[in-house]
């Protein structure tokens, strides 16, 4: 008797018996430990990678977690030993088929996930029992047809993943039932539809976020989406469109994120635009637009997020006032997108919310400083941009200076090299005397060549008019007006007239007088008229009187200096 107590007290315990999985499976699988076991107060257990092909029946039955994912699993029969699992996880297995009966007792899960095998049909009832699951990922199978009712009993699901599936086209009935009011994620992400029924999404009320990438709809211009008033994100990426019309996002009324990146939209799709005015996040790259325009994004007055990369085109054009409506915007993306060049009428000076600006991997030679208030950014990335170092990048040097954590890897060419411009010296970026001599150079060749005839012209005009208030009209030869000073200044000039006389000028004809700065040489104007008229009331001839010659030139006349008139 007491030996027989003795070894029902060496026993171990119920609750020790089934914590010690590790040792259970040691008797079907003795070359090696495959399930490892976590006790707390959620037990569960991990049989990752141990070759099995089948549930293990043996295990703890008040496991809460269980995964045996990257096994050789084939078929799943049932889940009856384990009536309280919350998570079930079996993906990356070779399973094809699931019997109708095997979440039957699986009351209690809450997620389920089969990704990465080998199925090829989602049939009727198949998740029968499943009426607290969350979610549901068959991503990564081979399902290339949905059974109306396929999804029936999934009364409380949340989310479902068909990603990267086979699938060609889906009964308008696929998403019906009762289990649709609470569906908020559906992922359907790579597979091959072309067209979806006009009404297929039409009973998923609740859906926040939809992902049809990688599907070839190439056009998009029916209102597909028109029941989905609860819907804040869209993904569109990939899928060959080449046309979005006006009416595609109607009853978007609640979009923030949407994504037609990597499509072949040659312009943006503007006018679908007015559907979606609380949109606060646009990508839009990859695409073949070549130029964005101010009207392009006047609709989008929430937009907070721009995204533009890895542009189609050639080059890609801004056009002043672009984004004149999106002053809420905090980050403007247009890394590699063949941008060449900003024009200097570019200014995104009413961006006063922006924060991050991202031009990585353009063919950008210089940056405008007017650009942006570039002072008020947190990151401006202009990595892998070939700038060159200089004059017109000196604001960037002093940027650095004073926020160096802005952009710490920019770089430009300096003397062949492309290094930091937090580091180099200041000498790379100064404004030397030789860039203003040029500058003064090019001025010159327009506006100092003009200033420079406006200045001779002035001074032919001076000395016509001073020439006619002496009554002379002109002096022609090489001659000197000498003016006698009074006390007060020169004194007031007299007018030839025909009462003056010998007294009143003084001649001296063809004499080699000193200039001592009392003289004003003259050059001829050849007035005939005007000298004649003075020579006629002069009482004495007081010029050489030249002989006509037959070959000589109208108007010339021998020198004659002037003074003290």
């Amino acid at each position: 008797m007491k030996l027989f107590i003795l070894l029902l007290l060496l026993q171990p315990s119920y609750q020790d018996y089934y914590s010690s999985c590790s040792s259970i499976l040691e008797g079907s699988y003795p070359e090696r430990t495959v399930c490892k076991c976590i006790d707390s107060q959620n037990p569960s257990a991990v049989c990752v990678e141990s070759s099995i092909d089948t549930v293990p029946s043996d295990l703890n039955p008040s496991l809460e977690s269980l995964n045996l994912s990257k096994n050789r699993i084939q078929a799943l029969d049932s889940l009856f030993f384990y009536q309280e699992l919350i998570t079930f996880i079996v993906s990356y297995n070779r399973i094809t088929s699931i019997n109708s009966m095997c979440f039957q007792d699986s009351i209690t899960l809450h997620s389920l996930d089969l990704s990465h095998n080998l199925l090829g049909e989602v049939k009727r009832k198949q998740f029968y029992g499943l009426g607290n699951l969350k979610t549901l990922d068959l991503s990564y199978n081979k399902i290339k047809h949905i059974q109306t009712g396929g999804f029936d009993n999934l009364d409380e699901i949340i989310t479902i993943n068909l990603s990267y599936n086979e699938l060609n086209q889906l009964d308008n009935q696929v998403f019906s039932g009762p289990f649709i009011t609470n569906l908020q994620y559906l992922y359907m992400e790579h597979n091959y539809i072309k067209h979806f029924p006009y009404d297929v999404f039409s009973n998923l009320r609740s859906l926040s976020t939809l992902d049809l990438s990688l599907n070839p709809l190439s056009t998009l211009e029916v209102p597909l989406f028109q029941e989905l008033n609860s819907l804040a994100e869209l993904r569109l990426r990939e899928c060959s469109l080449y046309s979005i019309g006006e009416i595609a996002f109607s009853g978007l009324s609640q979009l923030r994120i949407l994504d037609i990146s990597h499509n072949g939209l040659n312009q943006v799709p503007s006018s679908s635009f007015h559907n979606i005015q609380a949109l606060e996040t646009l990508y839009i790259g990859g695409n073949l637009i070549s130029a964005l325009r101010p009207r392009d994004f006047n609709a989008l007055r929430r937009l907070r997020h721009f995204s533009m990369t890895e542009c189609k085109a050639e080059d890609l054009l801004i056009e002043e006032d672009t984004f004149r409506k999106n002053t809420e915007l905090i980050s403007i993306d247009l890394s590699k997108c063949h941008l060449e060049n900003i024009d200097e009428s570019v200014s995104f000076h009413y961006l006063t919310m922006l924060k991050k600006v991202n031009l990585h991997g353009n063919p950008l030679t210089s940056l405008n400083k007017l650009l942006l208030a570039f002072y008020d950014l947190d990151s401006l990335d202009v990595t892998d941009c070939p700038l060159e170092c200089g004059c017109s990048l000196s604001w960037l040097k002093d940027l650095l200076n004073t926020k160096p954590n802005i952009s710490r890897q920019a770089r430009c060419n300096y003397k062949g090299e492309f290094d930091l411009i937090a580091v180099l010296h200041e000498e790379a970026f100064s404004c030397s005397s030789q860039d203003f001599s040029l500058l003064i150079i090019c001025s010159l060749s327009v506006g100092g060549a003009l200033t420079l005839a406006a200045a001779v012209y002035g001074l032919v005009i001076f000395f016509r008019q001073r020439g006619r208030r002496l009554g002379t009209g002109s002096c022609t030869g090489t001659g000197y007006f000498r003016f006698r000073r009074s006390s007060s200044g020169y004194r007031k000039r007299k007018r030839l007239s025909s009462k003056a006389g010998k007294e009143d000028i003084q001649v001296l004809q063809n004499l080699n007088v000193p200039n001592n700065g009392q003289f004003i040489e003259l050059p001829g104007l050849h007035r005939q008229e005007e000298l004649e008229s003075v020579q006629v009331h002069q009482t004495e001839n007081i010029y050489e009187e030249v002989p006509e010659e037959s070959n000589a030139v109208p108007n010339r006349f021998p020198d004659v200096k002037i003074s003290e008139i």
